[in-house]
């Protein structure tokens, strides 16, 4: 199984020394930072199909855990280093994007000028679907590919001027971390600087407004619609192998920690708002590992049931009372 929210003397994180529930709030508010991170990466690819196109994408989680499992076997199998494959998994997702567009998406809304709540219904299960083929992939593939492994662990350290851990003052937290969460920072950065500042981001939004208009001025409709598709897949692939990194281990099963997480931050941050989504992701990651480290104060265990459900009261709250979230608009 997956390890979610490790506990830092297992990889190497170690925070000043409180006592009781002052350390497990120690603990989780530097974990969250760095999990939120890697959480609002994988996140960023689904607020922009999901916000733009209005497609439910519930294959982003399977593309993100599809990227750290490929991402881990070649480690174990090739000694990859998996922040290299991150860069070249970019171009990976972007293939899964392609095939994914066409494979659910396009007879759907491909020609569809106003998506209405039937064409979202029917991508959400054609993405489902999808998704369930990703998953079952990883069962099969030990079958093809000799040495394929369905829970793959890695080791891996990384070293600046050969020092791997960094001392903070109040915490030593290994350079990994620090770089897996820029690189987390990076993604969203550069995802909104695509929409926001480039001419492909504002044909995106163009469509999502008004594809006929756009069709009139004598742009592809159909063609940005696939960009789209494209770009939040390779986010989504690439950003697999970020939490990889930060795990050091992953299962098909991780899919049921990431696609539900991701839905979360979506509508905290604001549906379509991609800074907004990665700093939901912050949010989120510190709640959720201060919980997780909470109840094992409490409980003597981490209780990762208890940390989704509070994760997803929150989801409940923020429908109620700002269901454009806290950076969106209404």
């Amino acid at each position: 199984m997956v390890t979610v929210g490790n506990h830092w003397a297992q990889y190497g994180c170690r925070v000043m020394p409180l006592e009781g529930l002052g350390t497990a709030v120690a603990n989780g508010l530097i974990e969250g930072i760095f999990y939120g991170s890697v959480l609002g990466a994988v996140a960023v690819g689904l607020t922009l199909i999901w916000g733009v196109m209005k497609v439910v994408n519930l294959a982003h989680g399977h593309l993100a855990v599809f990227g750290g499992m490929l991402a881990a076997n070649l480690v174990i199998m090739r000694g990859s280093d998996p922040l290299l494959l991150f860069l070249a998994f970019l171009v990976l997702g972007a293939v899964m994007g392609f095939i994914l567009y066409y494979a659910s998406i396009h007879k759907i809304i491909g020609k569809i000028d106003i998506i209405t709540l039937k064409e979202e219904m029917a991508t959400l299960m054609t993405t489902f679907g999808f998704g369930i083929a990703l998953f079952g992939f990883h069962y099969v593939a030990p079958r093809i590919f000799q040495g394929y492994s369905t829970e793959p662990g890695i080791t891996y350290s990384l070293k600046i001027a050969g020092v791997s851990t960094i001392d903070l003052g109040f915490a030593v937290v290994p350079v990994k971390r620090i770089i897996v969460a820029l690189l987390g920072l990076l993604v969203a950065l550069a995802s909104y600087y695509l929409v926001q500042r480039t001419t492909l981001g504002l044909m995106i939004q163009a469509v999502a407004q008004d594809s006929r208009a756009l069709a009139l001025v004598g742009i592809n409709p159909v063609m940005i619609k696939l960009a789209t598709t494209v770009i939040s897949a390779s986010l989504a692939t690439a950003s697999g192998v970020l939490y990889l990194v930060y795990t050091s281990s992953i299962s098909p099963t991780a899919e049921f920690i990431l696609a539900p997480l991701s839905f979360v931050i979506v509508v905290l941050g604001g549906l379509g708002n991609i800074l907004g989504t990665y700093i939901g992701g912050l949010i989120l990651g510190v709640i959720y590992e201060v919980t997780l480290y909470s109840t094992s104060v409490f409980l003597g265990t981490q209780q990762q049931a208890i940390a989704l459900a509070v994760a997803f009261a929150i989801l409940v709250v923020m429908l109620v009372f700002r269901p454009q979230g806290l950076f969106g608009k209404r």
